[in-house]
């Protein structure tokens, strides 16, 4: 539908987009597009120490601090671990 304008009815719209474009420099004169987007910077992955439980909230594991009974309350990852000791212990 553009391309089937005549060129004066298409500068009629180039026209209301200019005096758009000059009103929002008067009403926001700092403005800059670079202002919708945040500048990211690269996380640095850390290394885990080998053979420590990092992600258990207790300085020892859970089976430790809770006990077996207490299983309920331990954290997810100690809870994994001690659903796979035991498929391997079978």
């Amino acid at each position: 539908q553009w391309h089937a304008l005549d060129k004066s009815e298409q500068q009629k719209y180039y026209d209301m987009a200019k005096r758009e474009k000059e009103l929002h420099l008067q009403m926001y004169p700092g403005w800059s597009a670079r202002d919708n987007y945040a500048t990211h910077t690269k996380k640095k992955k850390r290394k885990k120490e080998a053979g420590v439980n990092n992600s258990c909230p207790h300085n020892l594991n859970c089976k430790s601090h809770f006990g077996l009974d207490q299983h309920h309350n331990w954290c997810s990852d100690c809870r994994l671990v001690m659903c796979c000791s035991h498929t391997f212990n079978i």
